[in-house]
């Protein structure tokens, strides 16, 4: 064969294709470097990528992905702490945590935290209201309980100790169980056909293991009339073969019900006993207001009791020996003021100061470093006449708050050991305690609650950001509310290297609201380029911050005097790079009315030095801006802002218009709703200006939460999105560049919100979604070999692959191109050199026989042109 023959037979018959393929990635100037680095690593910040899917579903298939290849969700980021969900039909009422207990499994690994209470995943994995926490992660219990759990013990019931679980529930692993349950470390069980009958709702509110001198049996309270079949109003035993009642049980009504207990094992200060209380007015037929005790054969009144219901009992020591103490509604106790907790000495009942001032639901008696004390949880927000946020201390003397207290109602304490030595562990309706991140069960160490799991970002991720640093690693940055990254305290903002969180300095924060990152993008003022951040926030490092400052690597700096009043709720909510005529400016929008003192209305621009309004900037009723984009018409590349507002420079402008340095105009009649993200895409029909956000109609046209604006007219994108679109991003998945839009519309059942895609023809939800609001998209590869993936931030509790808060969409590699020997993308006479240059060597060989010859050759022509 005549090799030079047939290579210049092949050049001249392909001179088109000998050009060295276009870079797909034609670059504007604009700011937001977070839309569009998709499958390049070398974009330099601050610019925008307008991507076009032209020929994308042409004969060429270089974008299509590998057969082997679909694009999934990668465990990247970690789960949230704590347990979150709500049970289907419970109105989306709030997670809670209600029981805690240690119990050791049999499966290696030494005792281990079980808590339950009304929630349906652990740190992000799917646990129906029953989850163990090892130390270090959470696990399910099988399929877990069918409904909300109130209690739980361990008990030996003759076949080796289990755990016992008792609630609302009527199903165990899928199996009936009425309200009662066992778990044996591998498997759910019934307990003697468990509890029914009475008033609803039927239920098991308290456990306790008792013995009364024939062994050991549990102790169910609750709101029941039988167990087993045996007639037990309110109260009944189990030995592990047979229900006994237990003295007549509890009386006073058909609600008649036993909603605490706890043991006294020994001789003191009050006598050995089972004591119960709950809301009853007589015990085995005695008098018995709301508390009594049993000894195994009788009950016995304590004293005149209290009058109303008693939640909680414990023992405490406060040093005159033990006591019994009872929390809950009541607010008296022996017929003294005794405002919901109140302490009982075996012969007359005491206060505890001036108590508490709503109900108490848990007690436990702890030592938090700095001496025992009673625990006191509930609804309240004093104690002692004092500020304490759903937990107080007493200390036998005094009331004191426990750190900064919960941000919502606790109901339950408990002691548990988890390797670091005895600690009070707090469950309930809270998802912060003391400024941390807890959701719903915390830990306290006697200066700061902890979490159970600490996730990698702990809170909600509002914005992203990329960037390739200094020292040339790409890094993302993700702002938002939370106080940790990792094992890094993080306030609001933190970076990750693809391996590792690592904290901005002393972030962001001061603000007199809730201080939160809203906004991120990287500026070059001339000094090179920088991390902007806009938000909520009073401070950025130890530096005085109004709502913006720059981050340069190494510390915070203030944008001058900032932007927003001296009230506490006016701030930034988008940031991005103007180019114009005049240089590069950063633009900065929101819900502000002043820059450095001087008056401006809702949007700024920085030069590096000074602020400037943009003219008369926008107006309305509660005007706000919330996106920012560059966009170039045809005609000019002008600025667009959009948000909530009725006016632009005096002009009527229906929530979105352009500004083209000079002057401003409105986007025909613009939408009729809210607009929360743009963004410039050409999905065929040429390059547009995507917006997002909650309207209906864009120019009058009917379009569900996206339109398209092309510099003179309004079009529908397919049919819309069924939600509020929140972001944007364009992201390659291996089958083309296209729109990724994130959706929010909470309280809809089921939840319309996660994320859609655009592929120029047809919406499509990814599959499987994300079920919870999304903030923010953003194409990212952290250089370690997998490609760029889709970072989703959001307030989201778990993603498929497990993360919360942040997770990662990963998509396909582009398939190689044959013959693309120096890797650039595209076969041209730079790979034909190569080849020839390799004949009959391994260097080149395509076709996996050992050496490059005609066949290699063949293979690399067959590709000509068509891998760009």
């Amino acid at each position: 064969m005549n090799l030079k023959r047939l290579v210049l037979a092949a050049m001249v018959g392909l001179t088109a294709a000998t050009a060295v393929a276009a870079d797909p990635w034609t670059q504007v100037g604009s700011s937001a470097d977070r839309r569009a680095r998709a499958t390049s690593s070398d974009h330099v910040a601050g610019e925008t990528d307008v991507i076009s899917s032209e020929g994308d579903a042409g004969g060429a298939s270089a974008s299509a992905s590998s057969d082997a290849c679909e694009p999934a969700w990668v465990p990247t980021f970690g789960p949230h702490p704590g347990v979150s969900g709500s049970l289907p039909g419970s109105n989306n009422a709030l997670p809670s945590v209600n029981a805690i207990a240690m119990f050791d499994d049999g499966t290696g690994g030494g005792p281990a935290t079980y808590a339950a209470g009304r929630f349906t995943s652990a740190g992000g994995v799917p646990a129906n209201c029953i989850a163990k926490w090892d130390g270090t992660r959470w696990s399910a219990l099988g399929s877990g309980l069918n409904e909300e759990v109130f209690a739980l013990a361990v008990f030996d019931d003759g076949s080796g100790p289990a755990l016992f679980a008792g609630g609302l529930f009527t199903s165990a692993g899928g199996s009936p169980a009425l309200r009662l349950a066992k778990w044996d470390g591998s498997a759910w069980s019934d307990v003697g056909g468990g509890v029914a009958g009475g008033t609803d709702p039927v239920r098991v509110a308290a456990l306790a293991v008792y013995d009364a001198g024939e062994g050991e049996e549990l102790y169910v309270g609750g709101q029941f009339a039988t167990a087993g079949g045996v007639a037990s109003q309110g109260i009944a035993r189990w030995n592990g073969r047979v229900w006994n009642s237990v003295g007549g049980g509890v009386g006073g009504g058909p609600t008649a019900r036993v909603l605490a207990l706890v043991t006294v094992d020994s001789e003191g200060v009050v006598p050995p006993g089972l004591y119960a209380g709950g809301a009853f007015a007589n015990a085995g037929g005695e008098p018995a207001s709301y508390i009594a005790r049993w000894d195994g054969r009788t009950w016995t009144a304590l004293g005149a009791g209290v009058d109303l219901t008693v939640n909680a009992i414990t023992v405490f020591d406060d040093g005159f020996g033990d006591a019994i103490y009872a929390g809950g509604k009541f607010t008296t106790a022996g017929g003294i003021p005794a405002s919901r907790v109140a302490r009982w000495d075996g012969t007359s009942w005491a206060a505890l100061g001036v108590g508490v001032n709503t109900e108490v639901f848990a007690l436990a008696a702890a030592d938090d470093d700095s001496g025992s004390a009673l625990h006191v949880g509930g609804t309240f927000n004093t104690a002692g006449g004092a500020a304490a946020k759903y937990l107080a201390r007493w200390d036998g003397s005094a009331w004191t708050s426990v750190g900064q207290g919960m941000d919502h109602w606790v109901r339950m304490l408990a002691v548990v050991d988890l390797g670091q030595g005895p600690r009070l562990v707090s469950g309930g309706y809270f998802g912060m305690a003391g400024g941390t991140l807890v959701r719903h069960v915390a830990t306290w160490n006697g200066t700061a609650w902890q979490p159970f799991g600490t996730g990698l970002i702990s809170g909600t991720v509002f914005c992203l950001e990329s960037h390739v640093d200094r020292d040339a690693t790409p890094v993302m940055y993700a702002g938002g509310f939370f106080g940790t990254s990792g094992d890094q305290q993080a306030s609001n903002i933190a970076q990750w290297d693809g391996t590792l969180w690592s904290a901005l300095g002393e972030g962001v924060g001061g603000s007199g609201v809730t201080s939160l990152v809203l906004a991120l993008t990287h500026f070059d003022d001339g000094s090179g380029s920088d991390l902007y951040a806009g938000g909520w926030f009073t401070t950025a490092g130890a530096v005085q911050a109004n709502n913006i400052a720059r981050w340069d690597g190494q510390a915070w700096s203030a944008l001058g005097g900032g932007l927003g009043s001296a009230g506490p709720f006016e701030g930034v909510f988008a940031l991005a790079t103007f180019e114009s005529a005049t240089g590069s400016q950063l633009v900065a929008g929101g819900n502000f009315t002043q820059r450095a003192g001087a008056p401006a209305n809702f949007v700024a621009t920085w030069d590096g030095s000074a602020w400037s309004s943009l003219g008369e900037g926008v107006g309305g009723d509660t005007p706000v801006v919330v996106a920012i984009e560059q966009f170039d018409d045809g005609v000019e590349a002008a600025l667009y802002v959009a948000g909530s507002f009725t006016t632009a420079g005096g002009h009527a402008t229906s929530n979105i218009a352009r500004w083209n340095g000079t002057a401003w105009s409105a986007l025909g009649s613009g939408v009729d709703g809210g607009v929360r993200d743009l963004i410039v895409f050409d999905d065929g029909s040429g390059p547009a200006l995507f917006v997002g956000g909650s309207f209906v109609s864009a120019g009058g046209l009917a379009t569900t939460g996206v339109a398209r604006w092309d510099g003179s007219a309004w079009t529908a994108i397919g049919s819309g999105i069924p939600g509020n679109v929140w972001s944007f991003a364009i992201y390659d998945d291996g089958t083309g560049a296209a729109i990724f839009a994130g959706v929010a519309y909470p309280g809809e059942l089921p939840p319309r919100s996660g994320i859609y895609k655009w592929d120029g023809t047809v919406w499509t939800p990814l599959s499987p979604n994300i079920a919870g609001s999304i903030h923010a998209l953003l194409p990212f590869d952290d250089g370690l070999g997998a490609g760029p993936g889709l970072i989703v931030g959001g307030s989201f509790t778990t993603s498929p692959a497990g993360d919360s808060v942040l997770a990662r969409w990963q998509g396909c590699p582009p398939e190689l191109c044959p013959g693309d020997l120096d890797g650039n993308g595209s076969i041209d006479t730079a790979d034909l050199a190569a080849l020839l240059g390799a004949w009959s060597t391994p260097a080149a060989d395509l076709d996996g026989d050992g050496v490059t010859g005609a066949s290699d050759l063949a293979i690399l022509l067959g590709g000509w042109g068509q891998c760009q």
